[in-house]
């Protein structure tokens, strides 16, 4: 019997931080290509799939410093902002004189006790840019 009382209250626990991960996604302006990023058990996690097909498996989103905590462990979503953007400007030089730029943005903030982070993923036809900015 308590083993069945130990049993249910972690199927519970479990079943409470899945419910409370956040999960967000961007994905390139041809739809394509789709960055999805959780916090599930508060380990920002991001996935990338291309066509329907996952092509990078949930990996950790996250840095290790020499000196100074970890950005890792202990990090929930607590904000996000996405933003579409299709202009074009001149160049002086090249082999085109004007450069098409047609990209969606997503801005994440993570935040834990000690810090708070901002990552920004960028998805553009060709591939994907982050960046993180840390304060």
């Amino acid at each position: 019997m308590k083993i069945l009382v130990k049993f249910t209250l972690l199927a519970l626990a479990l079943c409470s931080s899945l419910l409370a991960a956040k999960e967000v996604k961007v994905s390139s302006p041809d739809g394509k290509l789709i960055f999805t990023i959780n916090d599930q058990a508060e380990v920002p996690k991001y996935s990338v799939s291309f066509n329907g097909e996952q092509v990078i498996e949930p990996s950790r989103l996250g840095m290790v410093f020499k000196s100074g905590p970890y950005f890792d462990l202990g990090f929930n979503i607590t904000d996000s902002n996405s933003k579409s953007v299709n202009t074009s400007w001149q160049q002086p030089w090249g082999e085109r004189e004007t450069i098409t730029d047609h990209h969606n943005e997503l801005q994440v903030t993570i935040a834990a006790d000690r810090e708070t982070v901002n990552t920004y993923a960028i998805y553009l036809y060709l591939g994907i840019w982050n960046t993180y900015e840390y304060s």
